[in-house]
Protein backbone atom coordinates (compact mmCIF):
# COMPACT_ATOMS: atom_id res chain seq x y z
CA UNK A 1 0.00 0.00 0.00
CA UNK A 2 1.22 3.60 -0.99
CA UNK A 3 1.84 6.16 1.93
CA UNK A 4 -0.83 8.89 1.85
CA UNK A 5 0.21 12.56 1.56
CA UNK A 6 -3.01 13.90 2.51
CA UNK A 7 -2.86 11.97 6.19
CA UNK A 8 0.24 12.33 7.55
CA UNK A 9 -1.10 10.56 10.85
CA UNK A 10 1.44 8.70 13.02
CA UNK A 11 1.05 5.09 11.76
CA UNK A 12 3.25 2.89 13.90
CA UNK A 13 1.46 2.32 17.27
CA UNK A 14 5.23 2.23 18.82
CA UNK A 15 5.75 6.06 17.97
CA UNK A 16 2.24 7.57 19.96
CA UNK A 17 2.54 10.10 21.46
CA UNK A 18 3.87 8.87 25.68
CA UNK A 19 1.91 10.12 28.50
CA UNK A 20 4.44 12.83 29.42
CA UNK A 21 4.47 13.98 25.98
CA UNK A 22 3.55 17.86 25.29
CA UNK A 23 0.32 18.71 24.34
CA UNK A 24 0.05 21.67 22.12
CA UNK A 25 2.28 21.87 18.81
CA UNK A 26 3.70 25.43 19.59
CA UNK A 27 5.33 22.81 22.41
CA UNK A 28 6.90 20.37 20.51
CA UNK A 29 10.77 19.67 20.62
CA UNK A 30 12.07 22.92 21.65
CA UNK A 31 15.29 23.81 23.63
CA UNK A 32 17.31 20.97 22.19
CA UNK A 33 20.65 19.98 20.87
CA UNK A 34 20.22 18.66 17.28
CA UNK A 35 22.94 16.92 14.85
CA UNK A 36 22.09 16.89 11.62
CA UNK A 37 24.39 14.90 9.44
CA UNK A 38 23.50 16.48 5.18
CA UNK A 39 24.89 15.34 2.45
CA UNK A 40 25.90 18.83 0.83
CA UNK A 41 27.90 21.90 1.57
CA UNK A 42 25.41 24.08 3.66
CA UNK A 43 25.90 27.03 1.32
CA UNK A 44 24.44 24.78 -1.73
CA UNK A 45 21.33 25.64 -2.77
CA UNK A 46 18.49 25.57 -0.94
CA UNK A 47 17.34 21.77 -0.98
CA UNK A 48 15.19 20.24 1.19
CA UNK A 49 18.10 19.49 4.22
CA UNK A 50 18.61 22.55 4.42
CA UNK A 51 14.92 23.66 4.96
CA UNK A 52 14.30 21.18 7.54
CA UNK A 53 17.20 22.36 9.31
CA UNK A 54 16.25 26.19 8.75
CA UNK A 55 13.05 25.68 10.68
CA UNK A 56 14.75 23.41 13.34
CA UNK A 57 17.04 26.20 13.74
CA UNK A 58 14.12 28.28 15.47
CA UNK A 59 13.83 26.85 18.43
CA UNK A 60 16.67 24.48 18.97
CA UNK A 61 20.47 24.63 18.71
CA UNK A 62 21.61 22.58 15.62
CA UNK A 63 25.07 21.55 14.19
CA UNK A 64 25.08 20.86 10.72
CA UNK A 65 27.72 17.55 9.40
CA UNK A 66 28.73 19.18 6.26
CA UNK A 67 30.48 15.84 3.54
CA UNK A 68 33.84 14.83 4.50
CA UNK A 69 37.09 16.13 3.78
CA UNK A 70 39.45 13.79 3.15
CA UNK A 71 43.01 14.61 4.28
CA UNK A 72 44.69 12.99 1.27
CA UNK A 73 43.77 16.42 -0.39
CA UNK A 74 46.01 18.53 1.50
CA UNK A 75 48.95 17.33 -0.34
CA UNK A 76 46.89 18.34 -3.61
CA UNK A 77 47.22 22.17 -2.13
CA UNK A 78 43.31 21.67 -1.11
CA UNK A 79 41.84 22.91 1.42
CA UNK A 80 39.03 22.11 4.10
CA UNK A 81 36.13 24.59 2.42
CA UNK A 82 33.22 23.00 0.77
CA UNK A 83 32.26 25.75 -0.76
CA UNK A 84 30.68 26.02 -4.66
CA UNK A 85 32.04 28.43 -6.51
CA UNK A 86 28.99 29.53 -7.88
CA UNK A 87 26.52 32.01 -4.89
CA UNK A 88 23.48 30.60 -3.28
CA UNK A 89 22.53 31.89 -0.54
CA UNK A 90 24.37 33.14 2.74
CA UNK A 91 21.83 32.16 5.62
CA UNK A 92 23.64 31.30 8.61
CA UNK A 93 20.66 31.75 11.87
CA UNK A 94 23.20 32.01 15.21
CA UNK A 95 22.03 28.97 16.49
CA UNK A 96 23.35 27.15 13.57
CA UNK A 97 27.51 26.00 13.51
CA UNK A 98 29.13 24.61 10.83
CA UNK A 99 31.27 20.98 10.54
CA UNK A 100 33.50 19.77 8.27
CA UNK A 101 34.70 16.42 9.66
CA UNK A 102 37.96 14.54 8.54
CA UNK A 103 38.65 11.36 6.85
CA UNK A 104 41.63 9.24 6.32
CA UNK A 105 42.62 7.90 3.58
CA UNK A 106 41.35 4.24 2.34
CA UNK A 107 38.43 4.93 4.98
CA UNK A 108 35.76 3.51 2.37
CA UNK A 109 37.46 0.18 2.27
CA UNK A 110 40.35 -0.20 5.61
CA UNK A 111 38.44 -1.50 8.49
CA UNK A 112 41.30 0.67 10.78
CA UNK A 113 41.24 4.09 8.87
CA UNK A 114 37.34 3.52 9.13
CA UNK A 115 38.03 3.66 12.72
CA UNK A 116 40.24 6.55 13.16
CA UNK A 117 37.99 8.57 10.50
CA UNK A 118 35.04 8.19 13.30
CA UNK A 119 37.04 9.20 16.30
CA UNK A 120 38.17 12.31 14.54
CA UNK A 121 34.87 13.35 13.87
CA UNK A 122 33.76 12.80 17.40
CA UNK A 123 36.58 14.54 19.06
CA UNK A 124 35.60 17.03 16.49
CA UNK A 125 32.31 17.00 18.08
CA UNK A 126 34.01 16.77 21.67
CA UNK A 127 36.00 19.92 21.11
CA UNK A 128 32.87 21.41 20.56
CA UNK A 129 31.05 20.66 23.96
CA UNK A 130 28.33 19.54 21.99
CA UNK A 131 26.10 16.23 22.99
CA UNK A 132 23.04 16.02 21.29
CA UNK A 133 19.72 15.12 22.26
CA UNK A 134 18.97 13.87 18.77
CA UNK A 135 20.95 12.47 15.88
CA UNK A 136 19.18 13.32 12.44
CA UNK A 137 21.40 11.63 9.45
CA UNK A 138 20.79 12.37 5.59
CA UNK A 139 23.24 10.10 5.02
CA UNK A 140 23.47 6.03 5.14
CA UNK A 141 27.23 6.63 6.72
CA UNK A 142 27.06 7.54 10.24
CA UNK A 143 25.09 5.02 11.93
CA UNK A 144 28.66 4.31 14.03
CA UNK A 145 27.55 8.15 16.02
CA UNK A 146 24.27 6.22 17.69
CA UNK A 147 26.13 4.20 20.14
CA UNK A 148 28.00 7.24 21.35
CA UNK A 149 25.64 8.71 23.47
CA UNK A 150 22.17 8.24 24.77
CA UNK A 151 20.58 9.52 22.05
CA UNK A 152 17.78 8.75 19.05
CA UNK A 153 19.24 7.99 15.64
CA UNK A 154 16.84 8.77 12.93
CA UNK A 155 17.84 8.19 9.57
CA UNK A 156 15.78 10.91 7.34
CA UNK A 157 16.33 9.28 3.55
CA UNK A 158 15.88 11.91 0.73
CA UNK A 159 18.01 10.05 -1.80
CA UNK A 160 18.66 7.05 -3.18
CA UNK A 161 22.47 5.19 -2.77
CA UNK A 162 24.21 4.26 -6.25
CA UNK A 163 27.11 2.48 -4.55
CA UNK A 164 28.03 -1.17 -3.66
CA UNK A 165 28.99 0.55 0.17
CA UNK A 166 26.34 2.68 0.08
CA UNK A 167 24.28 -0.32 -0.06
CA UNK A 168 25.78 -1.99 2.80
CA UNK A 169 26.02 1.28 4.70
CA UNK A 170 22.13 1.88 4.35
CA UNK A 171 21.38 -1.46 5.30
CA UNK A 172 22.92 -1.32 8.50
CA UNK A 173 21.64 2.05 9.41
CA UNK A 174 17.74 0.98 8.56
CA UNK A 175 18.70 -1.81 11.26
CA UNK A 176 19.97 0.61 14.28
CA UNK A 177 17.71 3.34 13.51
CA UNK A 178 15.28 3.82 16.08
CA UNK A 179 13.16 5.88 13.44
CA UNK A 180 13.77 5.85 9.59
CA UNK A 181 11.90 8.60 7.64
CA UNK A 182 11.19 8.57 4.12
CA UNK A 183 10.61 11.35 1.88
CA UNK A 184 9.68 9.86 -0.97
CA UNK A 185 6.58 7.03 -1.86
CA UNK A 186 9.63 4.65 -3.47
CA UNK A 187 11.92 4.38 -0.70
CA UNK A 188 9.13 4.17 2.18
CA UNK A 189 8.34 1.14 -0.06
CA UNK A 190 11.92 -0.05 -0.74
CA UNK A 191 12.47 0.06 3.19
CA UNK A 192 9.22 -1.71 4.33
CA UNK A 193 10.03 -4.51 6.75
CA UNK A 194 13.70 -3.47 6.68
CA UNK A 195 13.31 -1.45 9.80
CA UNK A 196 11.26 -1.32 12.87
CA UNK A 197 10.02 2.69 12.60
CA UNK A 198 9.29 3.45 9.41
CA UNK A 199 7.41 6.82 8.23
CA UNK A 200 7.10 9.20 5.41
CA UNK A 201 7.11 12.44 5.28
CA UNK A 202 7.01 13.94 1.68
CA UNK A 203 9.23 17.38 1.12
CA UNK A 204 7.03 20.40 1.67
CA UNK A 205 7.86 23.80 0.28
CA UNK A 206 8.31 27.32 1.55
CA UNK A 207 5.73 29.38 -0.42
CA UNK A 208 6.15 32.69 1.60
CA UNK A 209 10.32 32.43 0.53
CA UNK A 210 9.45 32.29 -3.06
CA UNK A 211 6.84 34.45 -3.43
CA UNK A 212 8.15 36.81 -1.35
CA UNK A 213 10.93 37.54 -3.96
CA UNK A 214 8.68 36.88 -6.92
CA UNK A 215 8.66 40.60 -8.56
CA UNK A 216 9.40 41.82 -11.84
CA UNK A 217 10.63 39.46 -13.88
CA UNK A 218 14.24 39.44 -15.06
CA UNK A 219 15.47 40.70 -18.16
CA UNK A 220 17.36 37.64 -19.11
CA UNK A 221 13.54 35.83 -19.30
CA UNK A 222 11.65 38.70 -20.69
CA UNK A 223 13.77 38.05 -23.71
CA UNK A 224 12.32 34.48 -23.79
CA UNK A 225 9.26 34.44 -26.20
CA UNK A 226 6.09 32.31 -24.77
CA UNK A 227 5.39 30.17 -24.11
CA UNK A 228 8.31 29.40 -21.48
CA UNK A 229 8.73 25.38 -20.56
CA UNK A 230 10.62 25.75 -17.46
CA UNK A 231 12.95 24.15 -15.33
CA UNK A 232 14.65 25.15 -12.15
CA UNK A 233 17.58 22.95 -10.51
CA UNK A 234 21.28 21.22 -11.32
CA UNK A 235 21.35 20.97 -15.18
CA UNK A 236 23.40 17.34 -14.78
CA UNK A 237 23.74 13.54 -15.81
CA UNK A 238 20.32 13.34 -14.06
CA UNK A 239 18.88 15.08 -16.75
CA UNK A 240 17.09 13.21 -19.77
CA UNK A 241 18.94 15.15 -22.41
CA UNK A 242 17.40 13.07 -25.20
CA UNK A 243 14.47 13.87 -24.36
CA UNK A 244 15.16 17.65 -23.53
CA UNK A 245 16.43 17.46 -27.29
CA UNK A 246 13.56 16.01 -28.88
CA UNK A 247 10.91 18.73 -26.97
CA UNK A 248 12.58 21.15 -28.37
CA UNK A 249 12.42 20.16 -31.80
CA UNK A 250 9.20 19.15 -32.02
CA UNK A 251 8.11 22.17 -30.22
CA UNK A 252 9.93 24.81 -31.87
CA UNK A 253 7.66 27.48 -31.02
CA UNK A 254 7.75 26.72 -27.15
CA UNK A 255 11.14 28.07 -25.30
CA UNK A 256 12.93 25.46 -22.87
CA UNK A 257 14.54 27.67 -20.19
CA UNK A 258 16.82 25.92 -17.67
CA UNK A 259 17.72 27.62 -14.78
CA UNK A 260 20.43 26.17 -12.68
CA UNK A 261 24.06 25.02 -13.00
CA UNK A 262 25.49 23.31 -15.78
CA UNK A 263 29.40 23.71 -15.97
CA UNK A 264 31.49 20.74 -14.78
CA UNK A 265 32.19 21.92 -11.47
CA UNK A 266 28.72 23.52 -10.52
CA UNK A 267 26.92 22.20 -7.88
CA UNK A 268 25.37 18.83 -9.25
CA UNK A 269 28.59 17.81 -11.54
CA UNK A 270 26.90 19.58 -14.47
CA UNK A 271 26.92 18.07 -18.05
CA UNK A 272 29.15 16.47 -20.55
CA UNK A 273 30.88 18.91 -23.33
CA UNK A 274 28.89 16.88 -25.45
CA UNK A 275 25.59 16.97 -23.81
CA UNK A 276 26.37 20.58 -23.43
CA UNK A 277 26.82 21.53 -27.29
CA UNK A 278 23.49 19.30 -28.20
CA UNK A 279 21.76 21.95 -26.16
CA UNK A 280 23.18 25.35 -27.70
CA UNK A 281 22.71 24.46 -30.42
CA UNK A 282 18.86 24.39 -30.05
CA UNK A 283 17.86 27.75 -30.90
CA UNK A 284 14.78 27.36 -28.36
CA UNK A 285 16.63 26.13 -25.74
CA UNK A 286 18.14 28.65 -22.59
CA UNK A 287 20.78 28.08 -20.65
CA UNK A 288 20.53 30.73 -18.27
CA UNK A 289 22.83 29.47 -15.66
CA UNK A 290 22.61 29.13 -11.80
CA UNK A 291 21.27 32.11 -9.89
CA UNK A 292 20.42 32.49 -6.42
CA UNK A 293 17.99 30.22 -4.28
CA UNK A 294 16.04 33.96 -3.53
CA UNK A 295 16.00 34.46 -6.94
CA UNK A 296 14.39 30.99 -7.97
CA UNK A 297 10.87 32.46 -7.51
CA UNK A 298 11.09 34.94 -10.07
CA UNK A 299 12.31 32.67 -12.50
CA UNK A 300 9.19 30.29 -12.14
CA UNK A 301 7.13 33.05 -12.14
CA UNK A 302 8.16 33.34 -16.09
CA UNK A 303 7.44 30.05 -16.63
CA UNK A 304 4.12 28.55 -18.32
CA UNK A 305 4.66 25.16 -16.95
CA UNK A 306 7.34 24.37 -14.93
CA UNK A 307 8.71 20.41 -16.02
CA UNK A 308 10.87 17.89 -14.53
CA UNK A 309 12.59 16.10 -16.94
CA UNK A 310 14.65 13.53 -15.45
CA UNK A 311 16.24 10.32 -16.76
CA UNK A 312 13.97 7.25 -15.06
CA UNK A 313 17.11 5.21 -15.92
CA UNK A 314 18.68 6.47 -13.32
CA UNK A 315 19.12 5.44 -9.99
CA UNK A 316 18.26 8.43 -7.89
CA UNK A 317 15.34 9.30 -9.62
CA UNK A 318 12.04 8.67 -8.41
CA UNK A 319 8.68 10.64 -7.80
CA UNK A 320 9.50 13.93 -5.44
CA UNK A 321 7.67 16.41 -4.19
CA UNK A 322 10.73 18.86 -3.90
CA UNK A 323 10.68 20.53 -7.51
CA UNK A 324 6.81 19.63 -8.07
CA UNK A 325 6.17 21.95 -5.07
CA UNK A 326 8.16 24.82 -5.79
CA UNK A 327 6.37 25.25 -9.26
CA UNK A 328 2.73 25.27 -7.50
CA UNK A 329 3.60 27.57 -5.12
CA UNK A 330 3.93 30.18 -7.74
CA UNK A 331 0.79 28.75 -9.43
CA UNK A 332 2.44 26.86 -12.00
CA UNK A 333 1.30 23.38 -13.45
CA UNK A 334 3.89 20.50 -13.61
CA UNK A 335 4.93 17.88 -15.83
CA UNK A 336 7.52 15.41 -14.77
CA UNK A 337 9.23 12.83 -16.19
CA UNK A 338 8.97 10.60 -13.03
CA UNK A 339 5.72 8.18 -12.24
CA UNK A 340 3.33 8.28 -8.77
CA UNK A 341 0.57 6.54 -7.25
CA UNK A 342 -2.45 8.17 -6.90
CA UNK A 343 -2.10 8.91 -3.66
CA UNK A 344 0.63 10.74 -3.84
CA UNK A 345 0.38 12.67 -7.21
CA UNK A 346 -1.13 16.28 -6.92
CA UNK A 347 -3.41 18.01 -9.11
CA UNK A 348 -2.54 19.41 -12.12
CA UNK A 349 0.30 17.49 -12.28
CA UNK A 350 0.84 15.91 -15.57
CA UNK A 351 3.17 12.39 -15.86
CA UNK A 352 4.74 12.07 -19.34
CA UNK A 353 7.76 8.83 -19.62
CA UNK A 354 7.68 9.04 -23.25
CA UNK A 355 8.14 11.99 -25.62
CA UNK A 356 4.67 11.40 -26.74
CA UNK A 357 3.26 11.73 -23.34
CA UNK A 358 5.79 13.95 -22.43
CA UNK A 359 4.88 16.50 -25.16
CA UNK A 360 0.65 15.95 -24.89
CA UNK A 361 0.88 16.72 -21.08
CA UNK A 362 3.22 19.92 -21.82
CA UNK A 363 0.72 20.96 -24.57
CA UNK A 364 -2.42 20.33 -22.08
CA UNK A 365 -0.93 22.50 -19.47
CA UNK A 366 -0.02 25.53 -21.50
CA UNK A 367 -3.75 25.53 -23.67
CA UNK A 368 -5.80 24.69 -20.36
CA UNK A 369 -3.71 27.10 -17.72
CA UNK A 370 -6.42 29.59 -16.35
CA UNK A 371 -6.77 31.79 -13.14
CA UNK A 372 -8.43 28.40 -11.68
CA UNK A 373 -5.36 26.26 -12.25
CA UNK A 374 -3.40 28.90 -10.72
CA UNK A 375 -5.13 28.92 -7.68
CA UNK A 376 -5.68 25.41 -7.15
CA UNK A 377 -1.78 24.61 -7.57
CA UNK A 378 -1.00 27.82 -5.14
CA UNK A 379 -3.89 26.19 -2.44
CA UNK A 380 -2.03 22.53 -2.81
CA UNK A 381 1.47 23.98 -1.94
CA UNK A 382 0.28 26.10 1.12
CA UNK A 383 -1.27 22.69 2.76
CA UNK A 384 2.36 21.15 2.39
CA UNK A 385 4.35 23.97 3.98
CA UNK A 386 7.44 22.79 5.38
CA UNK A 387 6.06 24.51 8.52
CA UNK A 388 3.23 21.60 8.51
CA UNK A 389 5.90 19.58 7.82
CA UNK A 390 8.20 19.92 10.66
CA UNK A 391 4.95 19.94 12.86
CA UNK A 392 5.14 16.58 12.20
CA UNK A 393 8.15 15.83 12.57
CA UNK A 394 8.79 17.80 15.59
CA UNK A 395 6.29 15.48 17.01
CA UNK A 396 8.12 12.38 16.50
CA UNK A 397 11.42 13.68 17.61
CA UNK A 398 9.95 14.90 20.92
CA UNK A 399 8.33 11.23 21.54
CA UNK A 400 11.34 9.65 20.62
CA UNK A 401 13.63 11.81 23.43
CA UNK A 402 11.46 11.70 25.83
CA UNK A 403 11.18 7.50 25.29
CA UNK A 404 14.42 7.47 25.47
CA UNK A 405 14.41 9.75 29.03
CA UNK A 406 12.19 7.48 30.55
CA UNK A 407 14.30 4.42 29.87
CA UNK A 408 17.32 6.11 30.80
Amino acid sequence: MSPNVANLQIADPSLQPSKNSMASEESYFVGKKILVIGRESWFGPLLSKQHIVLELCRENEVIYVEPFFHLGWLLKGKLPQQVYHEPYHQLMPPSLTRLIPMRLPKSSTNKAARCWSEWLMLVQLWLKRFRPDVIISFSPYYAFLAKHWLAPFVFYAVDTVETEEGTKSEADTLAQADLVIAATEELYRRFKGKTHRLQYLPHGVSSTFLQTYAGKLPDDILRVRQPRVGFVGAVSQVIDIPLLIALAQARPDYSIVLVGPYEKQSFGGGLTPEALASLKVLPNVHLLGPRLSSEMGTYIKGFDVGIIPYDLSHPRIHFSYHKVLQYMALGKPVVTTCPASLEVLPPHVGVGNTLATFLDAIDYAIHHYDDATAKACCDFAKMHSWEQRLIQLSKWLSDLVIRTEEAN
